[in-house]
Order: C-alpha cells, then structure tokens, then sequence
C-alpha cells in the first residue's frame, strides 16, 4: 500500500470533527510549500564578491600583514 492510498484510507476512518482539524493541518502545509521564504540577507554576498577569494585573500597577507606566500 502507497503512502497515498494509506492517506486515503486514514481519512475515511475519521470523524467530521478530525476531518476538520486535519484540513486545517493539510491547508497550513501547502501553504508553506507554496510560499516562498525570503532570503536571508547574506545570500548573494559571494555573487558580488572577487573572483578567486583565495587568490585575494593570500595579496592581502602579503602585503598588509607582511606574511610571505608559500
């Protein structure tokens, strides 16, 4: 038996009363699949950054820390 067919099978056992909360329930579960959540603010920070960080990140240790690149 699909997960589905187990679904429908609950859902012919229960009661109005349970039918009702279990649509809310259903209802609030799509919803948050069909919404879409805001990104968090970070999100593209490395879109905009340089392109080789690590190439950067050892000029910037060489030249402003005084460290030698191996």
């Amino acid at each position: 038996m699909t997960t589905k067919e187990r679904l429908h099978q609950l859902v012919d056992e229960i009661g109005d009363e349970q039918a009702d909360e279990l649509l809310r329930l259903a209802d609030a579960l799509l919803d948050r699949q069909r919404t879409p959540r805001p990104r968090p603010t970070w999100v593209g920070a490395l879109a905009n950054a340089e392109p080789d960080l690590a190439e950067r990140s050892e000029e910037i240790l060489r030249t402003e820390l005084g460290h030698n690149a191996a």
